[in-house]
């Protein structure tokens, strides 16, 4: 009887792991993991070519450990599981992780004494910003007022100079809660606001770049979402954001803003990796300035790897687009929605992608407007010309509650 038993156990136990195999290998794979950031390895088709080089077996064994069933849920539990880990042994030890540490004179620190992380000071509250953010809020409200069936969103990109991860180490009251609940108290019912949110530090890091204070490809893609299910509330037929379809990195070495205002006062090691997704659009056309171009930035010359090699070249910049007055993408008749988007360098790395849920969208950056057409921006004309359904506005904290430059006048 025993027998009989350990031969049916063991029966049913190779029952299970070979259907668990074919439900792995029969799922619909995927093909980039939003939560682990990376591009998962897929199963192939054998050749004799990769049997015999052995690539065909070690793809099999990282498409088995990257697409198996119920490897989300395992993922999480073992994230719990070591964040609880982590923060127990902490307890332990002197924790000077949130300490920064100037490295220049221009306001630039690195978090922690062995950390590769640079940021800006943390905003504080300050008199001028209150006179700043109460003329924004204004101006929103007015335009708002005088073009009732507009619809107005703005989305904040969220910076670590934002938050109050810092405070209690740097012995500070960071301003960015207290600006934000300004806005949100007195801004017009009927205009939207939305920022982006980080579980904590941890999450901030994977999202953002270490050496530039722009988000990286998964934030950026987080953004890209945040922005079309808020839109997409209002307008439904603008659809839900796209899945990506594969993923780019190029093989630039980017050393970002924050080096750069530091002197490159920092290990030559430390640098970033300018990544894309891609996306299945349709076809579009796109005019910078009121000239054509056949793609705004230069995505393909860095998949071709034809790019300045200068240690001191912005990639962010040539990769994904140098800020531009005015950058008009048009899909013709796609959904039925006009939008006007008013931003500054942090949208450049979605601008594609944003625009194929609408037929025509204008991004406007006013930091450049006036010099570039000799004339200021006039909301109420580009309305008329465009039939616009939707303001969005994107961009820091400073670009939304305080720079001045974004204020429209002729609405």
């Amino acid at each position: 009887m025993s027998k009989i038993r350990n031969v049916f156990l063991i029966v049913l136990f190779l029952g299970f792991i070979f259907g668990f195999g074919i439900a792995t290998i029969q799922k619909e794979p995927v093909v980039i993991s939003l939560t682990e950031n990376r591009e998962f390895a897929v199963f192939k088709m054998p050749t004799w070519e990769t049997i015999t080089e052995t690539t065909f077996q070690d793809n099999t064994d990282e498409a088995f450990a990257d697409q198996i069933i119920f490897r989300d849920w395992f993922m999480e539990l073992y994230q719990k599981l070591n964040n609880l880990l982590t923060r127990f042994v902490y307890l332990f030890m002197e924790d000077d992780r949130m300490m920064l540490y100037p490295i220049s004179e221009d306001g630039v620190f690195k978090v922690g004494s062995n950390g590769e992380y640079l940021v800006e000071f943390p905003y504080l509250i300050s008199q001028s910003y209150d006179q700043q953010i109460s003329g924004r809020i204004q101006n929103y409200n007015d335009i708002q007022e005088n073009n009732p069936d507009l619809a107005m969103f703005l989305y904040r990109v969220t910076n670590a100079r934002d938050t109050h991860w810092f405070d209690e180490a740097n012995e500070i009251v960071g301003a960015g809660t207290y600006y934000q609940q300004w806005l949100v108290e007195n801004l017009d019912p009927r205009i939207t606001y939305q920022e982006t949110f980080f579980e904590d530090w941890e999450d901030y890091k994977e999202k953002n770049y270490k050496t530039d204070h722009h988000w990286n490809v998964y934030g950026a893609y987080q953004g890209y979402q945040d922005i079309i299910t808020m839109i997409a509330k209002e307008f439904p037929q603008i659809g839900t954001p796209r899945e990506p379809q594969g993923s780019y990195c190029s093989t630039a070495q980017f050393y970002g803003s924050l080096v750069k205002r530091s002197n490159y006062n920092l290990d030559s090691s430390i640098y970033d990796t300018i990544c894309d997704f891609d996306y299945d659009l349709p076809e579009y056309t796109v005019m910078v300035n009121k000239e054509e171009v056949e793609e705004f930035g230069q995505r393909t010359a860095y998949r071709n790897n034809q790019y300045d090699t200068e240690k001191g070249t912005n990639h962010y910049r040539e990769f994904f687009g140098v800020d531009s007055a005015e950058v008009v993408y048009d899909f013709g008749e796609n959904t039925g929605v006009n939008l006007i988007v008013i931003s500054d360098s942090y949208t450049n790395a979605i601008k594609p992608v944003l625009s194929s849920h609408f037929d025509t969208t204008i991004f406007i950056d006013l930091r450049y407007y006036l010099g570039e057409f000799g004339d200021f921006f006039n909301l109420k004309e580009y309305m008329e010309k465009y039939e616009i359904d939707a303001v969005l506005y994107v961009g820091s904290l400073n670009v939304i509650y305080f720079d001045e430059s974004y204020n429209i006048n002729n609405y």
